[in-house]
């Protein structure tokens, strides 16, 4: 939902298609009007024409964009270029907002800077179906839970390149609500401050990362990818909780569902997967200062491939949660294992040989040995053969 305030406008000797207005705009996060600029103009351009930035002409400014006048959808696209600047130094306002690209609308980055500062600000928004591609150029915010990228709605972006960044408390350099979805293959996206999270992700909104770089920060925390409902699939790229004792690589919470298929993930604890939340590792390499993969409450973590380690415990199971491995050649017998703590080896389903150290740190979390296909197909002549024997028994005995 857009929500604008009533706003004067001020026709630009620009272009008459250009509305330069002194007013609010809309918080993607909060969904809900901005307090009144206090000093940067917001310009509108709804034109359905492409407009090239390369300078810093709109430094001071705030950019809305808008469908043209035509039938839908007439796309409004802006090419930030190098060289440009746009509100830079950003206008320090709570629920700010450098670009925001509404409906059909296109963005471009592949050079200069946009920036943000204020409590909840965004360097770069976007909601409705606008799309966004990032292949170079600065995003960044400063402000309590800012962002330097924001989606909502079905808005898209692919980022190749560039680096998009928040500075703050509580922040999210990439924050993702809605049904919205980004594929990323290239980049640095990265937080400073206490609390700060790379990537966040809520409602159903989705992420594939095949490449680039994801690091949080903190003092106590700070985590790389962060899903609290939605799906990410990770095949590559680096993935890093900040320094803190309670960093973590990728948290999974409340009703997420991640992939790890490749890449390679850090932190304290480097995966956690906790509430409802479901991870499955098919491959990369997970390293934790403390903890390799956790999963905790009922959280749901399934391992088939990869190399997990950490240096307290490989594995570690918390409250009612399952961790399940699933593999051949156990060194344990297969199901549950009724160890609160100690090691196990085998075969990953995708043929890594492993030894993890494991902790049930309650005797209620479940850490289980599962079979894998293979292992059931070498015991079914052994399993046919005695159902024919029996059949065999049952009909002498008839």
């Amino acid at each position: 939902m857009v929500v604008r305030s009533a706003q004067s406008v001020v026709r630009s000797n620009r272009t008459p298609t250009i509305r330069r207005r002194l007013g609010t705009v809309l918080s993607v996060v909060a969904l809900a009007a901005a307090p009144a600029a206090t000093s940067a103009a917001v310009i509108t351009f709804d034109d359905g024409s492409p407009h090239d930035i390369n300078d810093a002409t709109h430094a001071a400014d705030m950019l809305v964009l808008q469908d043209g006048p035509g039938a839908a959808p007439d796309v409004t696209t802006l090419n930030v270029q190098a060289g440009a600047e746009i509100n830079t130094p950003p206008t320090d306002q709570d629920n700010s907002i450098g670009v925001h690209a509404q409906e059909n609308s296109a963005v471009n980055v592949s050079g200069g800077q946009i920036g943000a500062r204020g409590g909840t600000s965004m360097a770069l928004a976007a909601v409705g179906q606008s799309v966004i591609d990032v292949t170079g150029g600065a995003l960044s915010s400063i402000g309590i839970g800012s962002s330097g990228l924001a989606l909502a709605d079905t808005a898209t972006a692919t980022i190749s390149n560039g680096t998009i960044s928040a500075d703050g408390f509580s922040v999210g350099a990439l924050t993702l609500r809605g049904d919205s979805h980004v594929e990323m293959t290239g980049g640095t996206i990265s937080t400073t401050g206490d609390s700060g999270d790379a990537v966040r992700i809520f409602d159903t909104a989705s992420i594939n990362i095949s490449g680039g770089s994801l690091t949080g920060s903190g003092t106590f925390g700070g985590t790389g990818l962060e899903v609290s409902s939605g799906n990410a699939t990770v095949t590559g790229g680096t993935i890093a909780g900040g320094a803190g004792s309670l960093s973590q690589g990728i948290d999974a919470i409340f009703t997420a569902d991640v992939s790890i298929e490749g890449g390679t993930v850090t932190g304290n604890t480097a995966v956690n997967s906790s509430f409802n939340s479901s991870i499955e590792i098919t491959g990369g390499m997970i390293t934790g200062d403390s903890y390799g993969v956790q999963t905790s409450l009922s959280g749901q973590a399934n391992i088939r491939g990869g190399q997990i380690s950490g240096s307290l415990f490989d594995i570690r199971a918390i409250n009612t949660s399952v961790i399940r491995i699933f593999g051949t050649d156990f060194d344990r017998p297969l199901g549950t294992i009724s160890d609160l703590s100690g090691s196990v080896s085998g075969t990953l389903r995708d043929g890594t040989p492993f030894t993890y150290s494991f902790e049930r740190f309650h005797s209620s979390a479940t850490i289980r040995l599962i079979p894998t296909p293979a292992t059931a197909m070498i015991l079914l002549p052994s399993l046919l053969a005695l159902a024919g024997s029996r059949s065999v028994r049952t009909k002498c005995r008839g």
